[in-house]
């Protein structure tokens, strides 16, 4: 008699999560933005070059709160990150926010789920300014300062369990955690790429590039070892 033996050598779990790029504003002409990008008015964002990278820097001198956002084309159900590069330009009455939101059309503060900001508000030094916070009903400033003209990457590490809750580091090294969402909806997905700028009188004080969104992994399974070995055993 024949019997068929199957024998698992091995099983290994592993989480796969990858990186989409959202934008790097490589593949716009420079000059104002277009779709899939959209200014609450005309003149609030560009694309522009820097010794050949591009880049979208927005803000203006209305005085008034101005917002440009995107669709990430990827959604944050459970866990995730929110990544982008930020470089200051100018620190007068700098007030420019970086986050994601559920909500479609975004006009308002209001709307974010998770976000930072950078401001002028770091002891007044000359050269520097300040990278903030929301955590839930308010702000926490001065999480870590930034040196004008210099390029910084942040992550947001963002759980969308309870009424949501992010890490945020910069270059990689964690300066603040489980700051709360402003915007508490954590049941519908994060999908839009939120960019909003206060009451700045300088124009175009804020570069971001290297925008990226990571949905959170994905368990498979891999088999190792030549997998499964089939044996056939007489008796």
């Amino acid at each position: 008699m024949k019997k068929l033996v199957l024998i698992l050598l091995f099983v290994g779990f592993t989480a796969v999560s990858q990186a989409v790029l959202v934008d790097d504003f490589e593949s716009y002409a420079t000059g104002s933005i277009v779709s899939p990008w959209v200014e609450e008015a005309a003149g609030v964002a560009a694309i522009e070059d820097d010794a050949g990278n591009q880049y979208l820097t927005y803000g203006d001198d209305s005085g008034d709160w101005r917002h440009v956002y995107r669709p990430a084309g990827v959604n944050l159900e459970t866990t995730g990150s929110f990544s982008f590069d930020v470089q200051v330009d100018g620190e007068v009455g700098l007030d420019h926010a970086m986050g994601m939101t559920n909500v479609d059309a975004p006009n308002w503060y209001s709307n974010y789920g998770p976000y930072v900001r950078v401001t002028d508000d770091t002891a007044a030094q000359a050269g520097v300014v300040s990278l903030d916070t929301r955590d839930g009903g308010g702000f926490v400033d001065d999480i870590a300062t930034l040196t004008v003209g210099q390029t910084y990457t942040i992550l947001l590490d963002i759980d969308m369990s309870g009424t949501g809750t992010f890490d945020i580091y910069v270059d990689g090294g964690l300066v603040y955690s489980n700051a709360g969402f402003r915007n508490t909806d954590t049941a519908n997905a994060l999908d839009n790429v939120l960019l909003m700028s206060g009451t700045s009188t300088e124009e175009k004080a804020v570069r971001i590039d290297n925008i990226n969104v990571t949905p959170e992994p994905m368990t498979v399974a891999l088999l190792g070892l030549g997998g499964l070995a089939v044996f056939r055993k007489r008796k």
